[in-house]
């Protein structure tokens, strides 16, 4: 039985200058205080898919976060400083979070020195079903609030 405190959540990224998208994948691990952390390789995926089929691969993604386990470090964690201070100048984060069967919250990230930070007030939810246009409006709508 998985904890229902614990939400699965992702983190998609937008490119500035591609318009295109990676998907980070997040899991639950108790080496790391029961904190959510990244594993595995980056999610490589076009504007013209995540603007067809956008709502299927996060929910896809989020329906599979408790059974992932963590092997090895991720895709992120393996970057150097440098390279982890262009990929953070080149995209744009949200967070993505399954609140329940029913809704979706995207959380745009504020970029910082150390890493990213949402603000609650930014959240944008999603009630499902949604409409893969629908999704996709509100993916927009949280990158715009991102910085």
């Amino acid at each position: 039985m998985h904890d229902p405190k614990v939400k699965p959540v992702c983190e998609l990224y937008f490119n500035n200058k591609t318009n295109n998208f990676i998907l980070v994948n997040y899991v639950r691990t108790e080496e790391y205080g029961g904190w959510t952390v990244s594993c595995g390789p980056f999610i490589h995926i076009l504007q013209s898919e995540i603007k067809i089929s956008g709502i299927d691969i996060i929910l896809k993604n989020l329906k599979e976060f408790f059974y992932r386990v963590k092997t090895e470090k991720s895709e992120y964690e393996m970057m150097t400083k440098v390279q982890e201070q262009k990929f953070r100048k080149e995209h744009k984060v949200i967070s993505i979070d399954l609140e329940n069967e029913n809704l979706i919250s995207l959380l745009p990230m504020q970029s910082k020195k150390s890493g990213h930070i949402g603000k609650p007030e930014h959240k944008i939810t999603v009630t499902l079903p949604c409409t893969g246009d629908k999704f996709y409006m509100k993916l927009k709508d949280a990158f715009e609030k991102c910085s």
